[in-house]
């Protein structure tokens, strides 16, 4: 079942559709790097995770929860619109088929969301130097070692940046993962893709920057 799930969701162009739309905010914000006269400057002070002080970042997680509801969400509603699931019930599968099918959109939900971020990551990786930044020299009023930090785990930060991203990846995953299931729970009883799929979109409850 899980593996025939994952097969129906990666043959679905909505899956590719979903993370163009999130990369291509991100390779944006690329773009914007890429024009900096100081190519010395760090990459972990600038992937669009960080407090790049570009509008981008904001837009992108303005979409994510779209971005991840897409996926699952559509192809539930359709299925109880042709009558799938009723089938599944009468062959009184669906408690299994809900365990396996919320599982597979977790996932999937979480790796849609991430994706952007990688690729984000990986490009200004190819035009910064991936240097430890500099509390002196990279700090600002958001990343600061105290309290008053916008971010979380600021010592990590300075101390091992990598390590760092890669939290702030398996939170963006986390996250994605729980919105998609929102989508996939409002999929359940609607019959309308459309309404499943902007069901946890709504940018001034689900705005999220971390």
């Amino acid at each position: 079942m899980v593996k025939y799930l994952f097969a129906r969701i990666i043959r679905r162009p909505s899956v590719y559709f979903a993370v163009f739309i999130g990369s291509l905010v991100t390779l944006a914000q690329v773009q914007e790097v890429s024009m900096y006269d100081d190519k010395t400057q760090s990459l972990y002070t600038h992937w669009i995770e960080s407090f790049t002080g570009s509008p981008l970042p904001g837009v992108f997680w303005m979409l994510f929860p779209l971005v991840v509801a897409i996926p699952c969400a559509s192809l539930i509603s359709a299925d109880k619109r042709d009558n799938y699931l009723y089938l599944i019930q009468i062959k009184g599968r669906f408690r299994s088929f809900s365990k396996n099918v919320f599982g597979v959109n977790f996932i999937v939900g979480g790796l849609v969301g991430i994706i952007p971020l990688i690729l984000s990551f990986l490009a200004i990786a190819m035009i910064l130097p991936a240097k430890s930044p500099n509390l002196i020299l990279d700090g600002d009023g958001n990343i600061t070692i105290n309290k008053a930090s916008l971010t979380l785990f600021p010592a990590l930060f300075y101390s091992n940046p990598f390590l760092h991203v890669l939290i702030y990846l398996l939170i963006g995953f986390l996250v994605g993962g729980l919105l998609a299931s929102v989508a996939l729970s409002i999929g359940m009883w609607s019959d309308r893709p459309f309404v499943a799929t902007i069901s946890c979109s709504y940018p001034s409850i689900w705005y999220i920057n971390f």
